[in-house]
């Protein structure tokens, strides 16, 4: 176990965020700002993790510090981050600890290692905002060196357009920080942690200031405005991961990944659409616009959409299409399969080569217990028939269009079942 601690800030009030349980439990692409954090913070050794809370919220903190092993630690007054750190540090047995606001849901772990590798007795992390309002700002001489931090209510004249600004991200000596006495801040009644970092302070002098070049990264989270930059952020990032592995966006904006999705070079998806859960798509595989896939593999040059939804576990085959309004859950499609409009298929096997009629259901649940249906390859189902589960179309089957079918049929078998057509001249005054 690495002998570095952490202490995370989540004891703010969010009196610019409404919300129930306060902004750190506010849902980011389904998932509470403060655990995305502690994802990504999870994933290190670290001799004791601390998350610094508000004591009246400490019944809501307490169910996800257990998931993550994460102790508890009250801030009784509002004192600010300084003191926050203070109520941690007695439960710090390492000798180095990182400091992170819980309000920073899209930071890396990349950010997180260089931070830990910090060698000076003090590291902080900062980035470029093109509008730094409501952040400290990084101070620096004419030598571009590092000689402090002010944060925005403190700054004057010229500083205020200073763009590189504080992230919130620190590494400190523990020895350092406990032999530390900071003032007040006369402005706001309470102890910025930043204040170790006062111009030309002895402490900026042992400071390293690592420049995180993509400022999402760092975002963090005050206001509906902040949730909404970072939201779009998040997206933004998860399009270009894909666009690295090779995928083809196009009305990229409007492509929402909430999930890990793999792409092989080739692939291309239309926006807007919707990747969720463990998604994979192979080559030359396409998404058509409008179109949701969940926890699903896509093989190549198969195609999906417009208007098709898979989801919980689907296997689409090679050169397959799933084609517009078409539901697919549950389900393994073979190779060459066609589907193409209006059909549910659902807790089915289908096989390769097969074509699937429009209006087409699979009735697989009866109230109680749901059932499977096998198609095997080289079968027709006519449009608009139901296929009563539990059951098995054998190879070469046809199903004529407008059939309820209720039990399995052989090879090279034709089905029809419809109601005799009864026809009857009308008099004059009926039409």
């Amino acid at each position: 176990m690495s002998d570095i601690s952490c202490i995370i800030l989540a004891a703010g009030r969010s009196t610019r965020f409404p919300h129930p349980k306060g902004k750190l439990f506010y849902p980011l692409v389904g998932v509470a700002l403060i655990e995305r954090v502690l994802r990504t913070l999870s994933a290190y050794s670290w001799k004791e993790c601390l998350l610094i809370i508000s004591p009246e919220r400490f019944s809501d903190f307490e169910l996800i510090a257990k998931k993550y092993n994460v102790n508890c630690i009250p801030q009784n007054e509002p004192n600010g981050t300084w003191d926050a750190v203070k109520q941690g540090l007695p439960y710090v047995s390492a000798k180095r600890v990182v400091i992170c606001n819980g309000d920073m849901p899209l930071v890396s772990s990349n950010l997180i290692e260089t931070l830990r590798s910090t060698t000076r007795p003090f590291g902080l992390v900062s980035t470029q905002l093109s509008n730094p309002q409501g952040y400290g700002r990084i101070l620096r001489d004419e030598f571009r060196n590092f000689i402090g931090v002010k944060e925005d209510c403190e700054l004057l004249g010229e500083e205020s357009y200073i763009r590189e600004v504080n992230a919130g991200l620190y590494a400190c000596d523990v020895d350092a920080l406990r032999q530390i006495e900071l003032n007040i801040s006369a402005e706001r009644s309470e102890w910025f942690l930043t204040s170790i970092w006062k111009p030309k302070s002895v402490y900026s002098f042992n400071t390293e200031v690592i420049l995180e070049r993509d400022s999402r990264r760092v975002l963090g989270v005050n206001t509906w405005a902040d949730f909404e930059q970072v939201e779009q952020a998040y997206y933004q990032i998860e399009r270009e991961n894909i666009v690295r592995q090779g995928a083809i966006l196009q009305n990229c904006q409007h492509i929402l990944i909430t999930g890990k999705v793999n792409c092989e070079p080739g692939a291309t998806l239309y926006g807007p659409c919707w990747l969720d859960g463990d998604v994979t798509i192979a080559h030359s595989a396409q998404i058509y616009p409008f179109s949701s896939v969940h926890d699903s593999t896509l093989a190549s040059m198969s195609c999906i959409g417009p208007y098709a939804k898979l989801s919980s576990s689907v296997a689409i085959g090679e050169a397959s299409v799933i084609g517009s309004f078409t539901d697919v859950k549950r389900s393994s499609i073979g190779k060459h399969t066609k589907i193409k409009h209006f059909a549910y298929m659902a807790d089915t096997t289908c096989g390769s080569d097969c074509n699937i009629g429009a209006f087409v259901v699979t009735c697989n649940y009866n109230g109680k217990k749901k059932y499977s249906t096998l198609i095997e390859d080289h079968v027709f189902v006519g449009s608009s028939s139901q296929l009563i589960a539990p059951l098995t179309l054998h190879s070469y089957a046809y199903v004529g269009a407008g059939t309820t079918l209720t039990q399995s049929i052989t090879s090279y078998t034709l089905v029809t079942r419809r109601a005799d057509l009864k026809q009857r001249a009308l008099r004059k005054q009926e039409s």
